[in-house]
């Protein structure tokens, strides 16, 4: 009985001996696997935040081009408006002095209409100098 005692004790301390060796691998696996799996979730990240700041670089890039484009166009449209601007103060001006004439024009033939029937060369002479007529 002693030897079937002593096998059986030596195998139940063999098998205890495995099971203390067994969790410390496993933690230690664990503990690995874990670092692991956080340098690579860390290495992620970077990448995804660098892939952030190159597709922000890129948007800035691209806001800053048409924000100098769009500086151009109300450059451009700023230009147009002050020529136009000018020209329409100068047809205005034009239209004024042609306004002014055909007043005149209406006032010599409302004078010639007036004075049928008078000796038209003394009617001429009198209010050809009045007119200033071009």
């Amino acid at each position: 009985m002693s030897p079937s005692i002593a096998v059986s004790s030596s195998s139940s301390s063999s098998s205890s001996g495995s099971d203390s060796k067994a969790p410390s691998v496993s933690v230690d696996e664990k503990k690995q696997r874990r670092m692991i799996s956080n340098r690579e979730s860390a290495r992620r990240s970077r990448i995804r935040k660098q892939k952030l700041v190159v597709d922000l670089a890129n948007e800035k890039a691209m806001l800053e081009k048409q924000l100098v484009e769009g500086y151009k166009e109300y450059s451009a449209i700023t230009k147009g408006h002050f020529r136009l601007q000018s020209e329409n103060d100068i047809l205005m001006s034009e239209k004024m002095r042609l306004i002014n004439h055909l007043e005149k024009v209406h006032l010599f033939l409302k004078y010639i209409s007036d004075n049928r029937g008078r000796h038209q060369s003394g009617v001429l002479r009198n209010f050809l100098p009045q007119m200033e007529l071009i």
